[in-house]
């Protein structure tokens, strides 16, 4: 359409066709396409300061120097990538600006307003636990697709945790007529046979993530980032052959490159190249590993940022729990401690350094949750937490003294001092008794989150004597 209107010589139909689009993308709040439309108009326009354009109407500009237009441009993309919580694409945009300022101005107003953007972006992103959209591999299979569709391979953005039977009912509807198949095999066979009539071979996929030192330490919203600054590589594992156990599990992973970075204007692109690499049952075995510690790393992300911003926590606090007691605990057969075996079994020689560092990363993070989930821990949970304590200490022994870990993660509640703790929405009463120390006071009107962010308020108000409780503690 763009080279189409650009040739006519009929431009302005090209700022009203992309503006109409535009605004039909905010009426939908759908504001990850609203601004891949504006990029779209943008490109249209160069960073030159001599060049004058005249006002337009749709949409709506002043007269202006082209790049006075495509900056405007640039600041309403990025915004809109923003609303769309698409920090990354936003934070590219910025990036994109600044490279043009260096070549094109001297302007330090300018330099230190993006940076201050990028600055905040950088922030949000580190504390980011937006919902990430699911993704689908399709294989366009039969006769009945026209000639150009058959054969083809696309990877679509799905909704956020869209569930593949409801992609299949979208997909369905899209291609009337159409069979699902669920099996790779049977759709090798179809593609080889050149059967009639339309066939899709739909999986789910993962946005491959970058594998570097630099993922070493990195909070829940870092890995989110390096997971989406580069949105087109997707992958998915396949089991090859029958298994008996996690010992003799191999897998193949296929990776699939699209031409076009994600997010697209029409949430799909062609896959243009396939890998694929056969795993052997450690390789499985790392990986399942390393998935526990990015599900753990993930809920200790949340309950921090929930702390920050003072929200609800319950919730996140019994998925804590789950995941903790699912890795601590070692039931017969079962369990993270199977996994043990490969890290001194000869077969696989240096490769047991790997297993080794997976374990590391793992009882690095179960300690961290362990900490935050004793200072939360409420009474009637007391036995549930010493419990998962002694089991961590048990099956990860070696972990803690290589690591020179504590294992001593004590309930922050000390029922001799603190007999009722009662909070509300905009109201703290708080009652403390000791029949050793004597010491009773009340505080109210305190909006404060935490017990950490309690503490500080009462010795700031100087109503107790914090010294004297502890050391008596």
């Amino acid at each position: 359409i763009n080279a189409y209107l650009k040739n006519a010589n009929k431009p302005e139909l090209f700022d009203s066709l992309i503006n109409t689009i535009y605004e039909k993308n905010i009426e939908k709040k759908d504001y990850i396409q609203a601004a891949l439309t504006m990029e779209l108009l943008a490109s249209t326009y160069s960073w030159d300061q001599n060049t004058i354009l005249r006002a337009s109407l749709r949409p709506k500009f002043q007269r202006q120097t082209s790049f006075e237009r495509k900056e405007t441009l640039f600041n309403i993309i990025a915004k809109n990538f923003i609303k769309g919580n698409n920090l990354e694409r936003a934070l590219e945009t910025y990036n994109g600006l600044l490279d043009s300022y260096r070549l094109h101005t001297y302007d330090l107003k300018r330099f230190a307003n993006v940076h201050t953007k990028i600055a905040n972006l950088y922030k949000s992103m580190a504390t980011s636990d937006n919902l990430s959209s699911s993704y689908f591999r399709v294989t366009y299979v039969g006769m009945g697709f026209p000639p150009s569709v058959n054969g083809i391979i696309q990877i679509f953005e799905g909704r956020p945790f869209e569930r593949i039977k409801s992609f299949h009912n979208r997909m369905l509807e899209l291609h009337p007529g159409a069979r699902i198949i669920p099996d790779h095999w049977e759709a090798l066979k179809l593609t080889q046979s050149s059967r009639s009539g339309k066939y899709l071979h739909i999986s789910s996929v993962e946005p491959d993530a970058e594998i570097s030192g630099k993922s070493i330490n990195a909070t829940f919203g870092e890995r989110k980032y390096a997971k989406n600054k580069e949105l087109r590589y997707f992958s998915l594992i396949r089991k090859l052959g029958d298994t008996k156990s996690i010992y003799d599990l191999w897998t193949e992973e296929i990776t699939y490159e699209t031409n076009l970075r994600f997010p697209t204007i029409l949430n799909k692109s062609d896959v243009r190249d396939i890998q694929v690499v056969k795993l052997s049952p450690l390789d499985n075995a790392v990986r399942t590993i390393e998935h526990k510690y990015n599900d753990l790393a993930q809920v200790e992300a949340k309950l921090i940022n929930a702390f920050k911003e003072k929200s609800e926590y319950s919730s996140l606090l019994k998925d804590l729990r789950a995941l903790l007691a699912g890795v601590v605990d070692s039931p017969v057969n079962g369990g993270v401690e199977q996994y043990r075996r490969f890290m001194y079994d000869d077969e696989y020689g240096d490769d047991q350094k790997r297993m080794k560092n997976a374990f590391d990363k793992l009882c690095v993070i179960l300690d961290k949750c362990l900490q935050i989930h004793s200072k939360l821990v409420t009474p009637d949970m007391e036995s549930f937490h010493d419990a998962l304590l002694q089991l961590f200490k048990k099956n990860f022994t070696e972990e803690i003294k290589r690591l020179k870990l504590s294992g001593e993660h004590l309930s922050a509640y000390n029922h001799n001092y603190y007999q009722s703790l009662t909070f509300f929405k905009t109201e703290l009463h708080l009652t403390l008794s000791s029949d050793e120390t004597g010491v009773s006071s009340s505080a109210s009107n305190i909006s404060f989150f935490d017990l950490s962010s309690l503490k500080l308020s009462m010795r700031a108000s100087k109503l107790f004597n914090w010294k004297k409780l502890r050391s008596q503690r």
